[in-house]
């Protein structure tokens, strides 16, 4: 790998380490499951029960019965706060909700 001369900050350090690795997606991934209570709310938050990413599709597990009915009509808006939060549209593209 070719050293670059040119200053740069940290933040965009590490961002190119990470493409170099191809790992951004798996860290942005891990990002909205930790932050997961950030951007959906403590409410959301502690009636879900199960929560991954596969094939850009945001598995949930939700123990109440409304709850997942309100969380169908709303898989636009919640994939729309995942994009605000990450600012990247591409790690999930659907919601599922088990």
């Amino acid at each position: 790998m070719k050293r670059n001369s040119e200053i740069s900050s940290l933040k965009d350090g590490i961002d190119a380490w990470m493409k170099a690795l191809r790992i951004e997606k798996k860290f942005d991934s891990s990002k909205i499951i930790a932050e997961w209570e950030n951007i959906v709310g403590k409410l959301i938050a502690d009636r879900t029960r199960k929560i991954y990413i596969k094939d850009k599709k945001l598995h949930l597990k939700v123990d109440s019965a409304p709850l997942k009915k309100e969380l169908q009509f709303s898989k636009e808006k919640i994939k729309q706060l995942i994009w605000d939060y990450t600012q990247n549209d591409q790690i999930v593209q659907d919601i599922v909700i088990l």
